[in-house]
C-alpha cells in the first residue's frame, strides 16, 4: 500500500451501510489507503468491498473467518504497513477533510495520536454532537479555537469523564508502530474498545484534539448497548473487572476515573438484565456492593448528575433505579 495513511473498514454483514462508508473514504481531501476486512460476512458485503475495490486503486480487500470486531481490526493492522493508521466502522462515515486535518495535526503537533469530535445519528434522523468545545488542557496555552495538544494523563482523564478524547477505536488517527504492542479481544462486547484504548494511551505521552465533528457514528436500534443482557456483557464485566483491578496500582486520580466509569458501566448491566428480565445474582450483588462503597467518591466526582442520581438509586434498591430510568427514558 503507497499512502501514509491507511484507513482500515472492519465489515460483518454490512450491505446496508458500507457504500456510504466506502464514499466517504474515496473522496479524501488527501489519498488514503483503504483496507476492508471482510469478517466472515453472508450478505452482500464481499460483492460491494469488491465492486468498490475494482474501481478504486488504493482500495483492497482482506477476508478472514468471524472473530468479532476488534479482530477484524487487529487483522486489518497486519495487512498494511502504512504509517498511520485509522479505523471506520462500515456503517459510519466521515468527513472529506477527516485524515488530512489529523494527519497534519500529528505531523506539526508531534503528538502520537490525534482524535476528533463526532456526531451520534440514528435512523429516525436525529444527531448529536459527541461533545460541546471546552478547553481541556491546563498546560497548553497557544492552541487555536479547534485544536488544543493534551497530555496522555489528561487523554485518560478526558475518556472516563466522557469528553473530548472518548473511549473509541474510531475518530481517531494512530502511528502504527503505537498499535504494534495492543491487545485486540475476541468476540463482540460492550467496551471492547474502551479494554483495547486503555493501555494505548498510557505508553503514548501526547494527543491532538480536534473539536470539528468529522466522524458520523451509527447508532442502530437494538444494539448491545441499549439491549438487554447478554453474553456480551458478562465478557465485559470480567474486562471491567480486570481494569479496575490495574486501576488500585496507579495513582488517586486515575482510580477515581476508572470507578466512576466503571460504575456508570455497571449500573447499565443492571437496566440490561431488568430490560429482558435475564437477572445474574451474583453480578448485581457485585455491582451494587461496588456502588455503594465508592458512592462517596462517586457523589463528589466529575460525573453527570444523572449518573450520580443513579449511584445513590442504586446504593438504595437496583429495582428502584430501573423504575426511575422507565420514567426518565420515555
Amino acid at each position: 500500500m503507497k499512502n501514509k495513511v491507511c484507513v482500515i473498514v472492519p465489515c460483518y454483514n454490512a450491505e446496508k451501510y458500507l457504500r456510504r462508508c466506502l464514499d466517504s473514504l474515496v473522496n479524501q481531501t488527501m489519498p488514503v489507503d483503504i483496507l476492508i476486512v471482510n469478517d466472515g460476512s453472508i450478505d452482500q458485503t464481499l460483492s460491494i468491498a469488491e465492486e468498490y475495490a475494482e474501481k478504486y486503486p488504493d482500495m483492497r480487500i482482506v477476508s478472514k473467518s468471524n472473530a468479532g470486531l476488534p479482530q477484524a481490526r487487529k487483522t486489518g493492522l497486519e495487512n498494511t504497513d502504512a504509517e498511520f493508521v485509522g479505523f471506520v466502522d462500515a456503517d459510519d462515515w466521515v468527513e472529506p477533510e477527516t485524515y488530512e486535518t489529523l494527519y497534519k495535526g500529528m505531523v506539526k503537533s508531534g503528538a502520537e495520536m490525534a482524535c476528533c469530535n463526532f456526531y451520534y445519528s440514528n435512523e429516525k434522523g436525529n444527531q448529536s454532537l459527541g461533545w460541546k468545545y471546552k478547553k481541556t488542557s491546563r498546560l497548553n496555552k497557544k492552541n487555536s479555537d479547534i485544536v488544543e495538544i493534551i497530555s496522555a494523563d489528561e487523554a485518560l482523564h478526558h475518556i472516563h469523564v466522557r469528553n473530548a478524547v472518548f473511549p473509541f477505536m474510531c475518530n481517531k488517527l494512530f502511528y502504527r508502530k503505537s498499535l504494534l504492542k495492543a491487545t485486540f479481544p475476541t468476540g463482540n462486547f460492550v467496551g471492547e474498545d474502551y479494554v483495547t484504548i486503555l493501555p494505548i494511551i498510557r505508553r503514548i505521552k501526547s494527543i491532538y484534539v480536534c473539536h470539528e465533528p468529522f466522524y458520523h457514528y451509527w447508532q442502530v436500534t437494538g444494539s448491545m448497548s441499549k439491549g438487554g443482557f447478554s453474553s456480551a456483557h458478562r465478557k465485559s464485566f470480567k474486562s471491567y473487572h480486570e481494569i479496575e483491578n490495574v486501576s488500585r496500582i496507579g495513582d488517586n486520580d486515575y482510580r477515581r476515573d476508572v470507578v466512576c466509569y466503571v460504575s456508570v458501566e455497571y449500573m447499565s448491566f443492571l437496566i440490561a438484565m431488568r430490560r429482558n428480565n435475564r437477572l445474574d445474582y451474583k453480578m448485581q450483588m457485585y455491582i451494587v456492593s461496588f456502588v455503594r462503597r465508592n458512592l462517596g467518591m462517586l457523589v463528589f466526582s466529575k460525573i453527570g448528575l444523572k449518573y450520580k442520581i443513579s449511584a445513590i438509586i442504586c446504593a438504595i434498591n437496583p429495582n428502584i433505579m430501573y423504575r426511575v430510568y422507565l420514567l426518565f427514558s420515555k
